[in-house]
């Protein structure tokens, strides 16, 4: 048998994904015996469902690959299941004893050994198991496959296939053609397959062989008729030809009868009925007519649905029917609808059913649930049949107790149904009895067994609900008061409102508080206090989920009974009526008396109707009473104020205005003080946490405050000093927000204080240690401007301009201890000392910058030799200009004048003579063999030009009197006996370390070569689009060599400026050259020579690995500038991943669903064998991030699950907002294939949705008063044994645990979706109590009273939320 096909008019089923078959073998269960079953691909693609159609239940869930799946085949033998997938070009096979997939049979595209391409469809096996044959649609052939090996055999062009068959002897594979509409007829024997081509038979769509005959039939698109091929060959047709068609339109499928006899067809009528189907009568077809018979079909069978497939069992009783989520199963002998039931979504809508053996007879329930009223005088039970309704059948029939107890609720019935033949539904009638008590909804049983001339089917057994109809109204009361503390003697106003949960009216609905000790009354008034209504009617509210009722609603209408004012006793506050989804409020005020702690307020509800959930009836309100208090380490304070050990939650409870007095002490702890309270405090105190002060003061001594943390001081904040030392001792930064000002201050080493832009007055000493930030229109007074300003402390540093700009408000960074960090990829060249500097702001003018170090920080170096260095972006380099030296309060100082490049700067120099940073100009020409210029003290007859304070008759650069710090040529010790180009030891009148410029005379300069400049830009390609586009910034530090294109050797190397350019000055024009590139850490080469404009592309190859050559050799001309060559590269990004909670299961990030911390996630690189390139794991809001990430490389994610955890489904919808790891790798999930393709990105579309495991509480105790309820203080059992069951799997023990003393039994890490049960083994002189008494299913009792010692829950249930507590599974026990 075979699979429907697909055809080009078949794309819009290729949602449905998958294909139907039946077998009549699989797992058997305990409960009943399975039936054929089908398998169901799934329509997300990931498994396929096999499908017990006796049970209506799934047996297994086979995990599979995602795909498109559409052609289901399974072998004459039974033990093997073969599945086309459209979307990975392959064959799944199927191992049906154990339901898991053994292979995944790789179909190539024709003439290739790679995927993508085929599209197989159709998949059909030979009767000898053998063989197994698939088109591949679009590749235009049949593949023959090897059913004990899994491999290609072999393979015939047929011009887009779309079915197969087989002929009787499976010597003949019958093909519909779609390419040409012709029957494709392949010889089977011979190994070379030859082909017989029939004549155009229509446009083929599905080829089915009639049983025990050589006739094809041949549906045709569009699906209007069915052609009667005889493909037996005579003389005159060798091809075989076209005998008959049936006249049908809009058909869906075709199925023959196991005798052949009967053709069954279902079809989708263009108006009116859903679907139907209809009967062909194949004996009466001439198999050799002489000319084409036009055959019409019988009768019709309506269908409450469009069907889209059809499979008899093989004894014809049995006419199954599928659609897109359901099974039709019709009785052939009474020709009538036996059930109708859900199997799952996306079914197959191609496809057959296989049933090796013939269906039974069933007898089952119509349903698993009845549900009546108690005063509906009896519950009607339906029964059925089917396939067959030939025959009698009989089965019996018995009810039992659940919370409905026979002779109470309901009459016990018992006995035997007689079907007679062709009936299909029977009625059991249970007289119920109404004992006008309430009692919430109660429930029994009812079971059948012992059929006689069939099976049970599912259900065997149901549960009739009766519902309650007494009127109740379910009163709900809340409170609310001002949540910040009430000083003694004020007072404090309290809201009561009362909500009614319905379903009835709530008539005299009232409301009692008490005033109580610690406070009086003064007043009360019934009005809207946050949602309630007072007198007037107020809007109809319906719960969550529910909608308003329409009618009107009664006018609220109430009075009060109160105390007198200054009185304690009851308020009693009554409403006449207060319908469903109403509410009422009362406004209390009372007077506080209590001097301090805490007074409380209570309030309950009641009305003239029962209350379904009295626990919801009353409520109590705390209020705090405000006053001074004491707080000491020691807990020990004295006095009458209240006192506290924790600094924190004394300021917690100190009143607006009042005082906390704070002992002297360490306060291990974070402290925040928000209220406009005082803190005064005394001797030494240590806040080893960090200090926030949003409002208030606080108060200090002649002690000190030391805070080991941070600190913040807000605008609101203030600081009193009072002679008091602040100590600022945290490795944080300290935020000091307002104007502040402070005695002594102390600033630790590692410590940062940032001071915002606010006035900072240190009245006496203040110690620097560590660091200062501070804005630009910060303001400092006293010691802290000294210490800021003066250059005197340990931050000195000053910025002075010229030209009358003001610089009065200069920020001041000083970094200490540290060395100075690299500029560009350059390190600081010399010895620098342990400081470095910034200075703000940076201004246009020029400056005197003068900057202060400590001897002790000198690094070994001499004053002398310390000089003032700058980071120009590219590297460090000396200051130029004249540098001035000295020291102040034990202080050095260094200054240069002149500056117009600031920040950063650093201090440094070496230790022996290196060349001066403003070098003078070192002599370049040669003087003659007898040289005249010697300096002596004693001046020649001849006067030459010895350089000396008064330029020579021939003026020379004369050098300044200063000797430049690092000299140059220096001058021999011992002089020549004949004068050389070195002067000799005797200095001249005024000597300079570097002789001048001395002309020969006769001047022999060689004028300079012809050179040119060559500049380069490298930018960051942010769109990849390898253009300089607006606002892609230059790439600082990058390498760039100029080389000869003739032999490659390296003329020069510059690194890129701050800008990205890097500038090749003085090129020699004789020579041709190239450009080469050095790719920046992490980054990679945008392509070459994009758009037209060659001043604005990249022209740097992009195979070369770690370097890009331009390609094209250049030159330059005498005074000319080359900038047409540049590189664009991508600098790598920023991967960001979200792991998160899934808590409502729908693959989707919803408000509310928290981050996952510690989860382990793998960059992997596709393009290298899933190579782990990092790992991170995710923070505490769930994020991870991997920066550095090179682009143009093929990236995946991997997510290592969580314990206990289950991935969310994935790709649900919005892709920044979905799941993207596969739900099927087991305990890790991979993402899709990304890539970076633009540089400096953040990628953050890749993310994964988690369910956390859930928790489990069960409460088993004692019902002293038989009612089936927690209540009258239900106390719990302690040694009880609970068992967590799989109702998904048989009932399988997934934990066990014995209850505390508490009575409760815990479970954790409980796996989420999936049904689970509670069994509880009473333990002996108990029984089991009523079950589900009451309408509040958290207190009542959900243990079966049947089962002898054990009581299992009767309703399964599942943890569909992630972090999900379950508590309303409990189990009540009485005394035996």
């Amino acid at each position: 048998m075979l699979s429907k096909s697909s055809s080009l008019f078949l794309v819009a089923f290729t949602l449905l994904l998958g294909s139907l078959l039946v077998r009549g073998y699989g797992a058997a269960s305990a409960d009943s015996p399975v039936g054929p079953v089908a398998y169901l691909p799934q329509s997300n693609g990931f498994n396929t469902m096999a499908y017990d159609t006796n049970s209506h239940s799934a047996v297994a869930n086979i995990p599979m690959q995602p795909g498109l799946y559409f052609g289901v085949a399974v072998n004459p033998a039974g033990t093997r299941a073969y599945v086309t997938n459209d979307y990975t070009d392959s064959l799944v096979v199927i191992d049906t004893a154990t339901d898991l997939q053994i292979a995944d049979i790789e179909l190539p595209s024709p003439g290739t050994a790679h995927l993508g391409g085929c599209n197989p469809r159709a998949v059909i096996v030979s009767d000898d198991n053998a063989r197994v044959y698939v088109t591949c649609e679009t590749g235009n052939l049949v593949y023959m496959i090897d059913a004990a090996s899994n491999a290609i055999v072999g393979q015939v062009g047929v011009g887009f296939p779309t079915d197969l068959a087989l002929s009787a002897a499976g010597s003949e594979l019958y093909v519909g053609s779609f390419q040409n509409n012709t029957l494709r007829m392949i010889d089977l024997t011979n190994p070379s397959f030859p082909q017989r081509v029939s004549a155009q038979v229509g446009v083929p769509a599905e080829v089915v062989r009639q049983p025990g005959s050589a006739l094809v039939y041949i549906t045709h698109l569009p699906y209007d008729n069915i052609g009667i091929y005889n493909p037996t060959g005579t003389v005159d047709h060798p091809a075989g030809r076209m005998v008959g068609t049936v006249v049908v339109d809009s058909i869906n499928d075709i199925e023959f009868s196991p005798d052949g006899a009967t053709l069954y067809i279902t079809r989708q009528p263009p108006a009116g009925v859903p679907g139907e189907i209809v009967t062909f009568d194949a004996t009466q077809v001439n198999a050799d007519p002489e000319e084409v018979v036009s055959y019409n079909v019988g009768s019709a069978l309506p269908l409450p649905r469009p069907p889209t497939m059809l499979n008899l069992d093989s004894s014809a009783a049995c006419l199954f029917v599928q659609d897109g989520t359901s099974i039709m199963e019709l009785d052939m002998h009474s020709g009538q609808l036996a059930r109708d039931y859900f199997a799952g979504y996306g079914l197959s809508a191609r496809g057959r059913w296989l049933m090796p053996t013939p269906a039974s007879q069933w007898v089952e329930l119509t349903q698993p649930l009845f549900e009546v009223e108690d005063n509906d005088g009896v519950a009607s039970i339906t029964v059925r049949r089917g396939c067959s309704s030939a025959g009698a059948v009989t089965v019996h029939y018995q009810t039992s107790d659940d919370s409905a107890l026979a002779g109470v609720h309901y009459q016990a019935s018992s006995g035997d149904l007689t079907f007679d033949d062709g009936e299909l539904s029977k009625t059991i009638e249970v007289p119920l009895i109404d004992d006008s008590a309430y009692h919430g909804d109660l429930s029994f049983s009812v079971a059948l067994s012992n059929p006689g001339g069939a099976t049970l089917g599912n259900p065997p057994s149901a549960n009739v609900i009766i519902h309650e109809t007494t009127p109740v109204a379910d009163l709900t009361i809340n409170g609310q008061a001002d949540p910040n503390p009430v000083a003694s003697g004020g007072q404090v106003t309290i809201c009561y409102s009362l909500y009614n949960d319905g379903p009835s009216s709530a008539p005299n609905a009232t409301l009692t508080s008490a005033v109580e000790s610690g406070t009086t009354f003064v007043s009360s008034e019934i009005s809207d206090c946050g949602g309630g209504g007072g007198g007037e009617t107020r809007p109809v509210e319906a719960p969550p989920g529910e909608r308003a009722p329409e009618q009107a609603r009664s006018p609220l209408t109430a009075s009060c009974t109160t105390p007198n004012p200054g009185e304690t006793g009851p308020i009693h506050c009554t409403w006449d009526v207060v319908d469903p989804y109403q509410s009422a409020s009362v406004q209390i005020v009372l007077n506080v008396t209590a001097p301090y702690g805490t007074v409380s307020s209570s309030a309950s509800v009641a009305s003239d109707l029962f209350d379904p959930q009295p626990d919801n009836n009353a409520t109590t309100l705390d209020v705090t009473v405000s006053s001074d208090v004491y707080v000491a380490a020691s807990g020990d304070c004295g006095g009458n104020l209240p006192c506290y050990s924790s600094l924190q939650e004394g300021l917690n409870h100190v009143g607006e205005g009042k005082t906390a007095f704070v002992a002297g002490g360490t306060y291990p702890e974070d402290v925040s003080l928000y209220t406009s309270a005082v803190v005064q405090l005394s001797d030494d105190v240590t806040i080893t946490g960090s200090l926030f002060i949003y409002n208030g003061t606080f108060v200090a001594t002649p002690g000190t405050l030391t805070v080991g943390g941070s600190v913040y001081v807000d605008v609101g904040g203030l600081f009193d000093p009072n002679g008091g030392l602040f100590v600022f001792g945290g490795t944080g930064v300290q935020y000091l927000y307002g104007d502040l000002t402070l005695n002594h201050v102390v600033i630790a080493s590692g410590a940062r204080v940032s001071t915002g832009a606010y006035v900072l007055t240190v009245n006496g000493s203040f110690s620097n240690q560590g660091v200062i930030d501070h804005a630009d229109s910060s303001q400092y007074v006293g010691s802290a401007l000294a210490a800021f300003r003066d250059g005197l402390g340990k931050t000195a540093a000053e910025l002075t301009a010229t030209g009358g700009v003001d610089l009065e408000y200069t920020t001041v960074w000083v970094v200490m201890g540290e060395n100075p960090p690299a500029c560009g990829v350059e390190p600081f060249p010399v010895t620098p000392i342990l400081r470095h500097f910034d200075l703000l702001p940076a201004i246009s003018a020029e400056a005197t910058v003068r900057l202060a170090y400590d001897p002790a920080e000198a690094n070994g170096l001499n004053p002398d030799d310390v000089f003032i260095y700058h980071c120009n972006g590219a590297a460090w380099e000396a200051l130029a200009g004249p540098v001035v030296r000295g020291s102040q309060d034990g202080l050095n100082t260094v200054e240069v004048a002149g500056v117009t490049s600031f920040s950063p700067f650093a201090l440094g120099g070496q230790t022996e003579a290196t060349p001066s940073p403003t070098p003078t100009e070192t002599p370049t020409e040669t003087p003659s063999p007898t040289p005249t210029e010697t300096p002596t003290e004693t001046p020649s007859p001849t006067p030459t030009e010895t350089p000396t304070e008064t330029p020579s008759p021939t003026p020379t650069e004369t050098p300044t009197e200063t000797p430049s710090p690092t000299p140059t040529e220096t001058p021999t010790e011992t002089p020549s006996p004949t004068p050389t180009e070195t002067p000799t030891e005797t200095p001249s009148p005024t000597p300079t370390e570097t002789p001048t410029e001395t002309p020969s005379p006769t001047p022999t300069s060689t004028p300079p070569a012809a050179t040119g400049r060559i500049e380069t830009f490298v930018w960051d390609d942010l769109n990849g689009d390898g253009i300089q586009d607006a606002g892609e910034p230059g790439i600082a530090g990058v390498q760039v060599a100029l080389i000869l294109s003739s032999g490659g050797a390296t003329a020069a190397t510059q690194l890129t400026a701050a800008d990205g350019i890097a500038a090749f000055e003085a090129v020699p024009i004789s020579q041709s050259y190239k450009l080469r590139y050095t790719l920046c850490s992490g980054c990679s080469f945008s392509a070459r020579d994009q758009g037209q404009d060659d001043l604005l592309d990249s022209d740097a190859k992009v195979n070369e690995g770690a370097t890009g050559t331009t390609a094209k050799a250049f030159s330059v001309q005498a005074g000319q500038t080359v900038t047409s060559f540049d590189a664009a590269m991508r600098q790598p990004g920023v991967v960001e991943s979200f792991v998160w909670n899934d808590r409502n299961n729908d693959g989707l990030q919803g408000a509310g669903e928290e981050g996952i911390a510690n989860v382990q996630v793998e960059l992997l690189d596709v393009d290298n064998g899933l190579a782990v390139l990092a790992t991170a794991q995710t923070d505490e809001q769930g994020l991870v991030s991997f920066s550095g990430v090179a682009t143009g490389v093929e990236l995946r994610l991997r997510y290592a699950l969580c314990s206990g955890c289950s991935f969310a489904r994935r790709n649900q919808g919005d892709d920044a907002i979905d799941s993207d790891a596969k739900t099927n790798e087991g305990a890790t999930g991979s993402t899709g294939n990304f890539r970076l393709s633009q540089g400096s990105q953040g990628y953050t579309t890749m993310d994964a949705g988690m369910r956390l495991p859930g928790r489990v509480e069960s409460f088993v105790w004692v019902d002293a008063n038989l009612n089936g309820l927690q209540d009258d203080g239900a106390t719990g059992l302690a040694g009880v044994l609970v068992e967590l069951l799989d109702a998904d799997n048989g009932n399988a023990v997934l934990a066990t645990a014995t209850t505390g003393a508490d009575g409760l039994a815990i479970f954790t890490d409980v796996p989420t979706n999936v049904r689970l049960k509670l069994r509880t083994t009473r333990p002996a002189g108990y029984a089991f109590t009523l079950r589900d008494q009451g309408g509040d299913d958290a207190i009542d009792s959900d243990a079966r009273t049947n089962e002898g010692a054990v009581g299992t829950t009767a309703q399964a249930f599942r943890l569909l939320n992630g972090s999900e507590l379950v508590t309303n599974a409990d189990a009540g026990l009485k005394p035996a």
